[in-house]
């Protein structure tokens, strides 16, 4: 039976949009949402300034916050000069009348210039909150993330009350605006660990964390997939976080400061012990049984390291893996290697590939019998191709996949004759699953879930990528 061709995917639906910001400066995990949405396919059609600086119905906060936040400026919300990127893309200035506190409404003319571009969002990176026909602009709205607080403080409340409060989490939201009494439409929700530490990271933490939001719906658009998008709006309305007073930022610093001790104290008691361990069984038995499986774990090194993220791979007979040494002392990871039938991973690490920045989940590719590798090096804002000229121990980089973007666990299989990528934004990784070709399997194991590791192909023929969640039973 001969087999026909290959049907192609249907290609996918451009997709423009517009920002709407108040001037070419804008706080840069806000520059990351539109560099993502750019690399993502999305053509940024249009730039929206203000005609001129009115009154935002800000006000002037507490004077300690102030001079906290003066001296503590989180690294999401410092301004990026986006003159550059704007550079060629048609702009527009606009009135937004003050309608009440933080409410502004677009002129009417201003609106049909807007829609002229057939843009199929306007992604809100200033204005304060709007309302009025400005929402109904784009084909799909004007979307915005819900903790944007009073300006000019945009963020960093929101990210202040789970510190002052003890909550586990902080949470985000992106939005199709509705308008200042409606809750809108949530595209993307999530929530992100509270870093009770420091606000400073916290901050960062779920800025960083949500700069790819923007452009995974886009992608949903690109694909048809547009149903929740023109779904009913909340019925509850979206709250502002407030600015706490002298008396609440002193109980703040209280309370941030007693978890800043706590935290050093277990650092220097504790340290996250992660080790690699091998099951000699095909990847795909994970998927097809129950129960545990059989592992061999390493032996852990000695204090002061730990290793994880391992893949393998088979080569002339020998089954080598590579994996991350992490050293405390330096905070930095290399790519080191050891031999699957050794029984714990030497004093010093065989190194493999050591760059100049962290590198980690060393991803394996075996093409044409080439090796090459993907790692993780996300501290450079790049993912990076290397080949292995004397595999294990000798690699040559032979370019950058992509530029720009602090990808983690990169990830590149083949599916269906084709390439294809894929990456995490934020990493909660506990247990990683790497194929070592033919047969065997290499994990490690932590305590809390994410995803990521070698995809597996379900009994269906569909790439699953695992998602890590067991219970550790290797050597802690």
């Amino acid at each position: 039976m001969s087999e026909g061709p290959v049907p192609r995917s249907p290609p996918l639906r451009p997709v423009r949009f517009g920002v709407l910001c108040d001037g070419p400066k804008i706080p840069t995990w806000q520059a990351r949402c539109i560099e993502e949405l750019r690399a993502g396919g999305a053509n940024l059609a249009l730039i929206v300034f203000p005609a001129e600086r009115s009154f935002d119905g800000s006000h002037p906060g507490s004077l300690l916050f102030r001079a906290y936040v003066a001296s503590h400026r989180p690294a999401a919300l410092r301004p990026a000069d986006m003159a550059a990127a704007f550079r060629g893309v048609p702009s527009m200035r606009c009135r937004a009348t003050t309608q009440g506190a933080f409410t502004g409404r677009f002129d009417e003319s201003d609106v049909r210039r807007i829609r002229a571009y057939d843009l199929d969002f306007l992604l809100q990176c200033g204005f304060g909150v709007l309302d009025g026909e400005i929402l109904d602009a784009a084909r799909y709205g004007v979307w915005s993330f819900q903790h944007d607080d009073e300006p000019p403080y945009r963020g960093i409340s929101a990210c202040l009350w789970p510190i002052y409060n003890g909550d586990a989490v902080t949470g985000a939201v992106l939005r199709r605006g509705a308008g200042p009494l409606g809750g809108g439409i949530a595209l993307r929700n999530g929530y992100f660990r509270t870093a009770l530490h420091s606000l400073r990271e916290n901050v960062d933490g779920v800025h960083f964390g949500i700069t790819a939001w923007p452009a995974n719906v886009c992608q949903d658009l690109r694909l048809g997939q547009t149903v929740y998008l023109e779904g009913p709006s909340s019925a509850t309305p979206v709250t502002r976080s407030p600015i706490p007073s002298n008396r609440q930022m002193i109980r703040f610093l209280g309370r941030q400061t007693r978890h800043a001790i706590r935290r050093a104290a277990r650092g220097l008691l504790r340290h996250e012990a992660w080790c690699i361990g091998i099951a000699e069984e095909p990847i795909e038995s994970f998927l097809q049984a129950r129960g545990e499986k059989r592992i061999r774990w390493l032996d852990p090194p000695e204090r002061g390291r730990f290793i994880a993220d391992p893949f393998g791979a088979q080569i002339d007979g020998a089954t080598h893996i590579l994996y991350e040494d992490f050293r405390y002392a330096t905070s930095k990871g290399v790519i080191a290697t050891v031999e699957a039938t050794a029984t714990g991973t030497p004093r010093t690490p065989k190194i493999a590939i050591e760059l100049p920045v962290h590198a980690s989940y060393p991803y394996l590719v075996l093409d044409r019998g080439e090796v090459y590798c993907i790692p993780e090096t996300n501290e450079a804002r790049e993912i990076g191709l290397y080949r292995a000229i004397d595999f294990p121990t000798r690699w040559e980089k032979l370019g950058t996949l992509v530029s720009g973007v602090a990808a983690l666990d990169p990830t590149v299989f083949r599916y269906d004759g084709r390439l294809h990528p894929a990456r995490r934004g934020r990493k909660h990784a506990v247990v990683r699953v790497a194929c070592a070709e033919p047969r065997g399997t290499v994990g490690t194991a932590r305590t809390e879930s994410g995803e990521g590791g070698h995809p597996i192909l379900a009994p269906r023929g569909d790439p699953v990528r695992p998602r890590r969640h067991l219970v550790p039973t290797g050597p802690r």
